[in-house]
């Protein structure tokens, strides 16, 4: 009869593992509504020279500001949108050089979901989806290091920062779309982040 009892006791421990593993894992996704004044933020992603970051993504969108982090209206930042029928396109800069850009060649507005990579090392950066396709770019800087102050943003800007143009690097995110779809298990160098805060984004209960 013990033994039962220890059985019992297992399997009910193994049980609570694995519902506490599901609900970890439903806390760790977002919803995005492409509400206009949308947005998460995410503590500092410390870009400066050899770091990464990854998510899973999942929309229907053609469009919309995907994920944003600046020096806070000097000289450097990092941005990716959804453009051009669905595909990435990841711009940044470092020191006030010309913003180096690249354009994905997988769309991935299919409603599926899909594994994004960025990979940060120092002049280049690399795009990774679904490790299947990887594009690398640099930037023509007199400066290899870039400077990261501002919180890492996902889904859109706070009104705040969209109203106040000299708090932002790159101007021209201020007027991108709001992102429309599901994102989850956000990374920053293979540790999972979580949200500091967020406005009109919901958590996503069903995958």
């Amino acid at each position: 009869m013990g033994a039962a009892l220890v059985r019992r006791g297992g399997c009910l421990l193994l049980w609570l593992a694995l519902l506490l593993g599901c609900w970890a894992e439903l806390g760790s996704g977002l919803e995005f509504p492409g509400a206009e004044g949308q947005w998460t933020r995410f503590p500092k992603w410390n870009a400066c020279c050899e770091s990464e970051m990854s998510f899973n993504m999942k929309t229907r969108s053609s469009s919309g500001l995907v994920l944003y982090f600046d020096d806070e209206g000097f000289c450097d930042f990092l941005e990716l949108i959804l453009t051009q029928g669905g595909r990435l396109q990841l711009s940044f800069s470092i020191f006030c050089a010309e913003p180096a850009t690249l354009l994905s060649d997988t769309a991935v507005n299919d409603n599926l979901w899909h594994a994004v990579v960025i990979r940060r090392h120092f002049k280049n950066t690399t795009l990774i989806i679904d490790r299947a396709e990887a594009k690398w770019v640099e930037v023509k800087s007199k400066r290899r290091d870039m400077t990261v102050f501002s919180g890492l943003f996902l889904g859109g800007l706070p009104p705040e920062l969209r109203s106040a143009t000299l708090k932002l690097t790159l101007s021209s995110v201020k007027d991108r779309e709001p992102f429309k779809g599901w994102i989850t298990d956000v990374r920053v160098n293979y540790t999972q982040a979580s949200p500091v805060e967020s406005q009109e984004v919901g958590s996503l209960g069903v995958f």
